[in-house]
């Protein structure tokens, strides 16, 4: 029996040997003949699964490195490499493996043949390897990219032949690849003013080929759109997500920092010398070529952000926000209303023309508010189900409101655009987004908050309640904690200990980095806060500090990076808390040493909440640092045991990761409260 199994094997491994032998021959000549990319792609994926997947790629590698090349089976051969880059992970990695090889041989065929096909297929493959995590540390891989980059240059440099189908393939796919280029090696492009002469020629390409040559005019868009969003400095205007950042050390919610952040390719100064005219006309080919498609929206966007790096006043800016409005009334006014593809493709051009509000010149705002205002209200009349468009809207709302706060001085009638926005709108949609951004742009007028904020503050403590959804829960914590930092002078508007109770709810059953942040505005601004919410609020934010309330487990890296910043923030907040003296009560005295101890044998027992995440890890030894300076006394002898096991942590296994200044700075701490009792 045991001779007929042995027997049985031997077959089924020469018979898969034979087939093997027999079906990868054949799938290099279907290679060979394919006719089309889509032909050839349905070859290769189906090659895969008949033979074994290094054969495959071991045979591909083989032909392309016969010699001498043949010049009528290398596009195909070329091509297949990059297919099998990306047709599945076993594929993948096997090229990977094959890289250095694969790029060699590459780089010997370049200076001996110079068919546009081949040119295609060499781009193709190679925009392909550039998404191979080892391309960048493989010195062929990147000679082979420079080599790609100068065929690519010159592909676009040469006069567009018309319509002669193989040159305008060519022009094409060095445009993606370009594309390509950007996102992983921009710095490819940055030297011998390689940068100026792709936005030149793109442009030019996009005048050229404006009516007919859709595809090539969204790969031109595209690329364009990289190299502008990459070396133009962005406009930063007080975005909700930068209001909560959880290591900033303030949570009053003051004045933001409005500079441009810095661009990571450096071109500006090439771009700099681009012609206006070369702008508009830019703008013009995309508006006229895609009617209406959203693709071109986003080369908008990257058009106007250049052109306000050129001139804040520059009229293609005031084009785009004119065309995109102009295309979102038109879907609104059919006799039924936009379809569902309109729907969604309306929502993302209103998202385009929120990005783009920023650069609006401030003797358009005006113009530009009135028109939105109108376009809600009309949606608002038709009763149409637009859900889509009514968020993209809303955005362009919150953007709006945000800008004229920023720029205000030089808006004219900005207060009375903002009490038209918020009577006419905010108060409206009752959008807890809009409504923290409504809050922020008329912080510093009482007037405005005394008269729009006891309209807007019940609705948002109706979501705070058990039951509402996790997105409505976090965006009205966010509008509270908003209206706590900024009712200053609004005597007549207090709120109470039960809105934050309602808050630190929220936080116990299901924390956000919105409620975590609103719980301790709210504590911090409050006139009268009872003692049962104080100590309500240091159980639920110690808690959440020490991985005890967090999001469901997950392997799931987004939720893990969730209960990374969950914890961050209820640390920086408790920190921030102890530090006002918010905690310095007889009786949390206990619970604060209590949470010392959790915190040290958290580290030891669960090093996993901790071991992670620097930020965590600073943020732990912070709150202990800030509950050691605090007047608290604790019986003589909690300090020395609370040194002493600092100690033992920063010299333990579990502790290392403290190593550093931080674990010196809280010893220091100690030390100082030790001595300071001694005398």
């Amino acid at each position: 029996f045991g001779f007929a199994v042995c027997f049985w094997n031997i077959i089924g491994i020469v018979r898969k040997s034979l087939a093997m032998v027999g079906v990868a021959p054949g799938l290099i000549d279907s290679i060979i003949t394919a006719a089309n990319p889509q032909q050839l792609l349905d070859i290769v994926v189906d090659g895969v699964t008949k033979c074994p997947a290094p054969d495959v790629v071991d045979r591909v590698v083989e032909q392309l490195q016969m010699s001498p090349p043949d010049p009528t089976t290398l596009p195909n051969i070329i091509y297949s490499i990059g297919l099998l880059s990306g047709v599945n992970y076993t594929c993948s990695k096997l090229v990977s493996t094959r890289l250095k090889d694969i790029a060699h041989s590459l780089l010997d065929l370049i200076p001996l043949l110079s068919s546009p096909e081949v040119h295609w297929s060499l781009l193709a493959t190679c925009s392909r390897i550039l998404a191979i995590p080892r391309c960048s540390s493989v010195n062929s891989a990147i000679q082979l990219q420079e080599q790609a980059l100068t065929l690519a240059l010159k592909a676009i440099q040469s006069p567009y032949p018309g319509p002669t189908e193989t040159h305008s393939a060519l022009t094409i796919r060095a445009i993606q690849y370009l594309s390509q280029l950007l996102s992983y090696f921009p710095q490819l492009l940055a030297g011998q003013n390689r940068g100026a002469i792709v936005f030149n020629r793109s442009i030019q390409l996009m005048v050229d080929n404006s009516v007919g040559h859709n595809e090539l005019i969204i790969s031109l868009g595209e690329c364009v759109s990289k190299m502008i969003d990459l070396s133009v400095p962005k406009l930063v205007v007080s975005d909700v997500d930068s209001l909560l950042d959880p290591v900033s050390p303030s949570i009053d919610d003051g004045d933001d920092d409005e500079s441009g952040s810095e661009p990571v390719l450096v071109l500006a100064s090439e771009l700099g010398q681009m012609n206006g005219d070369d702008l508009l006309a830019g703008f013009n080919a995309c508006s006229s070529c895609f009617e209406g498609d959203v693709n071109a929206g986003h080369v908008f966007h990257c058009l106007a952000m250049l052109a306000h790096f050129k001139d804040p006043n520059h009229p293609l800016i005031t084009r785009s926000t004119t065309y995109i409005l102009d295309h979102l009334k038109s879907l609104l006014n059919g006799n039924r209303g936009p379809n569902k593809l309109e729907r969604r493709v309306g929502g993302e051009w209103a998202e385009i023309l929120s990005q783009i509000i920023p650069y609006v010149p401030s003797s358009q705002i005006t113009i530009l508010s009135k028109r939105l205002s109108l376009l809600y209200l009309h949606l608002q009349s038709r009763h149409l189900l637009l859900k889509s468009l009514r968020d993209g809207l809303i955005s362009c709302f919150s953007r709006l409101l945000t800008t004229i706060s920023a720029h205000a001085c030089s808006i004219p009638d900005s207060r009375s655009l903002l009490d038209q926005i918020l009577s006419d709108v905010v108060e409206d949609t009752q959008d807890h987004r809009l409504i923290s951004d409504a809050i922020y742009s008329i912080r510093h007028d009482n007037d405005l908050l005394q008269s729009h904020v006891p309209s807007l503050h019940q609705s948002l403590l109706s979501h705070i309640l058990p039951g509402s959804s996790n997105r409505l829960s976090e965006s009205a914590c966010d509008a509270l904690g908003r209206i706590a930092c900024f009712l200053n002078g609004c005597s007549d508007l207090h709120l109470s200990s039960a809105t934050l109770d309602g808050i630190i709810g929220v936080v116990q059953l299901c924390p956000s980095i919105s409620s975590i942040v609103a719980s301790a505005r709210i504590a911090i601004h409050l006139v009268d806060v009872s003692p049962e919410s104080i100590i309500l609020l240091f159980q639920a934010l110690s808690d959440v500090a020490l991985g005890k309330t967090s999001p469901e487990e997950s392997d799931d890296e987004d939720e893990v990076d969730r209960t990374s910043g969950l914890q961050i923030t209820s640390l920086t907040m408790l920190t921030a808390l102890i530090s006002r003296n918010l905690f310095a009560r007889d009786d949390l005295t206990t619970s604060l040493m209590i949470f010392i101890d959790e915190i040290i044998e958290s580290i030891i027992s669960a090093p996993r909440l901790f071991a992670d995440d620097a930020m965590v890890q600073s943020s732990a030894l912070d709150v202990i640092r800030a509950i050691v300076s605090r007047p608290l006394c604790p019986s003589p002898n909690e300090w020395d045991r609370i040194r002493d096991a600092l100690v033992d942590l920063s010299s333990s296994d579990a502790g290392r990761i403290f190593d550093g200044q931080p674990m010196k700075d809280c010893l220091l701490a100690i030390n100082k409260r030790l001595d300071a009792r001694q005398k």
